[in-house]
């Protein structure tokens, strides 16, 4: 679904100095995960999200979405952008009207409009909050709203680009729970950008980007147990996390995939019923 094959990008600073931000990246997401890409402040995390949407083109390498090459400064239809502060993406006074934007930008019909809106304020639970002006709405509903408007216009593979770090514990809950429900049950394709380490865990692949490479691609409990890898990132686990660990030592079959403390909880449950 995205692959990204010895893409090299650098920049010009303001004194004239060439930057390279990103070094012969190889990036594989298949149709249908759910993928997690963390690495310092400055490693070109975000410049990758906008490689992937079409907004840069990097000076050399390949990019395809969904089967298809990239051409430069091709913007891909296919690719949704979450940022983290939503009011940034809200265009329009209403809820209903701010999901309907990006069609009425496309000249869809009215009646398939209408359609299309009440399909998407369904799917992310927004329909009780469809007159009401966005500025009114709690931070994690903004973001169901950024969201609704990107999939309303049929987009089948979502960036998140540090979508929950302006959220509360709540809306940040909210928001994990409403895109793992549309990966799974929709097959929705997700790049997730974030610092949390709890949030990365619960993917199908966690990706690491450092020195403008990717130095580590698995599932994210072959990342927890990679030793290398969180002494380079200078990563401490939180207790949750080293609780994990722990548990695998001792030799409980925890999943490969998603590996968050429902998942951990079905793990031990399963092992207690089987003694």
């Amino acid at each position: 679904m995205i692959h990204l094959s010895d893409v090299h990008l650098s920049y010009n600073s303001a004194v004239g100095a060439k930057t390279d931000v990103l070094k012969g990246v190889d990036l594989h997401i298949p149709k249908g995960k759910y993928a997690s890409l963390i690495g310092p402040n400055g490693s070109g995390k975000t410049t990758i999200a906008k490689i992937v949407k079409g907004l840069i083109t990097p000076d050399s390498g390949t990019v395809e979405v969904a089967g298809k090459r990239i051409s430069p400064e091709e913007l891909v239809d296919d690719v949704g952008l979450v940022f983290s502060n939503p009011e940034n993406q809200i265009v329009s006074a209403v809820v209903e009207e701010d999901i309907a934007f990006g069609l009425e930008n496309q000249s869809v019909p009215t009646s398939e409009m209408k359609g299309r809106v009440s399909d998407a304020l369904e799917r992310l639970n927004l329909s009780q909050l469809k007159k009401m002006p966005p500025h009114h709405l709690s931070g994690g509903e903004q973001q169901r709203l950024v969201i609704a408007g990107i999939l309303v216009l049929g987009s089948k593979i979502l960036i998140l680009d540090e979508a929950t770090s302006m959220l509360d514990s709540r809306g940040r809950r909210d928001i994990l729970r409403l895109i793992r429900d549309l990966n799974r049950r929709e097959g929705l394709t997700v790049l997730s950008i974030t610092h949390s380490l709890v949030e990365a865990i619960l993917s199908d692949i966690v990706l690491v980007l450092d020195g403008g490479e990717i130095i580590f691609y698995g599932p994210p409990i072959k990342f927890l147990f990679n030793d290398g890898i969180l002494e380079r990132l200078k990563i401490d686990l939180p207790e949750f996390l080293v609780l994990i660990r722990r548990l695998a030592d001792e030799g409980f079959d925890l999943p490969s995939e998603n590996v968050g403390i429902e998942e951990v909880a079905e793990a031990l449950e399963g092992i207690h019923g089987g003694t």
